[in-house]
């Protein structure tokens, strides 16, 4: 990583999300709540799909706009890649179609 305005970028959080069939919808959150210096947010959040996600009903997530509209990812194929805002609120789906999700 090169370095930002304010310092080098870096990693904070790496991890994997996978939703199984079945799972219910998460609450409506944001990953943090506020805005650093001059309103540039202090993180942004870049998902890549591991699976197909070829509807909502597959598990996408759903962003919610400023404006109250909503948006959701799907469909959202295996290596696509969604930047966004960390104080962007949104949810993970109810996931009712598609693969199983992980395990033998």
């Amino acid at each position: 990583f090169g370095a930002g305005a304010d310092g080098p970028l870096e990693i904070v959080e790496l991890g994997a999300l996978v939703a199984s069939l079945g799972a219910g919808h998460q609450a409506k959150h944001s990953d943090v709540v506020s805005l650093g210096a001059g309103g540039i947010p202090t993180r942004c959040v870049i998902f890549v799909a591991l699976e197909d996600v070829a509807s909502v009903a597959e598990g996408g997530t759903v962003f919610c706009g400023r404006d109250g509209a909503t948006v959701c990812s799907a469909p959202f194929f295996a290596g696509d890649a969604i930047a966004y805002d960390a104080t962007v609120p949104h949810f993970g789906a109810a996931k009712s179609a598609g693969s199983r999700g992980p395990g033998p």
